[in-house]
């Protein structure tokens, strides 16, 4: 899989691996744009060049789910639920929270709270579909000579864990390979 087809294509699968390195793409695109837009003087042509940059992250970014999606086996429409449900929520609740939408004697603090912790209950639902994932295969590759960390392999890439870390994640071994 090329480039063009990682940002821009709609169908296909890709692992975790590549979809958290699309999203570090995302974040530099992103900041570099923002830097350049706060320090270079504010033209029209500057607006049009932020408006195409955010255009095609915006694209790129759901051909990345979809494609994320679906390797989960799940369809890319859940995208409409992690990218505008938490977006809506936390809209919700900032302008409650700015015009003292709710409950008048707390200014609308307890009901943009509500819907800010709603907004970010659904992304961090969307960061664990999309990222994270339980019932994954996982391996272990290497212990430190001490013991700790201990480097897992899963889903395409190693991660380091500590033993204490690594206590709270829940391993069921398979019976073909019962020293992993």
């Amino acid at each position: 899989m090329n480039v063009a087809q990682l940002f821009f294509s709609f169908t296909g699968r890709i692992n975790r691996a590549k979809y958290w390195a699309a999203i570090v793409v995302f974040i530099i695109i992103a900041m570099i744009s923002f830097a350049v837009a706060y320090i270079g003087e504010e033209t029209p042509a500057l607006h049009v060049l932020g408006f195409i940059i955010d255009v095609a992250l915006l694209i790129a970014g759901l051909a990345v789910g979809a494609k994320r999606l679906h390797d989960r086996d799940k369809s890319a429409w859940w995208l409409l639920v992690f990218y505008i449900l938490p977006s809506v929520l936390i809209i919700i609740g900032s302008l409650m929270f700015f015009y003292g939408i709710g409950a008048e004697s707390a200014g609308g603090v307890i009901g943009s709270v509500v819907f800010y912790a709603l907004g970010l209950g659904v992304l961090i639902w969307a960061i664990v579909e999309l990222g994270f994932l339980p019932e994954t295969d996982i391996r272990v590759v290497r212990r430190a000579p001490l013991g700790d960390p201990i480097a897992f392999y899963l889903r395409g890439g190693q991660i380091c864990l500590r033993r204490t870390e690594a206590a709270r994640i829940q391993v069921l071994t398979t019976d073909a390979d019962p020293e992993t």
